[in-house]
């Protein structure tokens, strides 16, 4: 006896019902395939008014998806616009830095401190280095100009 177009229909419709449930059992393994069953079962079933509500469906979907991450980017946003308090945790953290800085410079000038080289300071190296440059001068001025060498003495 010969399939007609009805029958061969309601065959195709149990291979892909079967191919559906199968995939649906795996669904979270290979969601891909688990779709394109979905889609070919229920398109063929219920005619292509179905898929396109599907299709309508899912845009939706995916909208709210995106609606409710731009909120939640939105509400992140505006919670870290709000103005900083002593209890926040914001003022704590920037308390915490400034203090270990304190620390870090009160530390550093400790070491320097009781340095074995202590004695050896570029402070004191200016000086030094000011005073010969300073006698220096002074030494030019007295050799290279006598007359004021005699300005002084009285001699003028």
């Amino acid at each position: 006896m010969a399939c007609d177009i009805e029958c061969q229909k309601q065959k195709k419709l149990k291979t892909l019902q079967d191919a559906y449930i199968a995939a649906s059992s795996k669904a979270g393994i290979d969601p891909e395939t688990y779709e394109k069953t979905k889609i070919a079962y229920f398109t063929l079933r219920d005619g292509p008014e179905w898929l396109h509500h599907y299709k309508q469906q899912k845009a939706e979907q995916e909208a709210e998806q995106v609606r409710r991450r731009k909120k939640q980017i939105d509400d992140h946003s505006q919670s870290q616009k709000e103005p900083i308090t002593e209890d926040s945790y914001e003022f704590v953290k920037y308390l915490q830095n400034k203090e270990d800085k304190s620390l870090i410079k009160r530390r550093t000038y400790e070491l320097s401190q009781n340095s074995t080289f202590s004695w050896f300071s570029w402070d004191y190296i200016e000086l030094g280095l000011t005073i010969i440059l300073s006698l220096y001068c002074v030494y030019q001025l007295f050799v290279k100009y006598p007359k004021i060498l005699n300005y002084f003495n009285g001699n003028s």
